[in-house]
């Protein structure tokens, strides 16, 4: 990986997909609309 793939790379790993202050995040979201646990639901995002 070049130094401007692992920069991009770097900010995309610690983008914060949920909004702390949601009262319903994305996560409870895809969760809910998929019918997955919240654990494999954080896994998919992560992935």
């Amino acid at each position: 990986m070049t130094p401007t793939q692992l920069k991009f790379w770097r900010k995309i790993e610690n983008f914060e997909i949920d909004d702390p202050e949601s009262s319903f995040s994305f996560s409870d979201q895809s969760s809910r609309e998929n019918d997955w646990s919240m654990e494999f639901s954080l896994r998919t995002i992560l992935e």
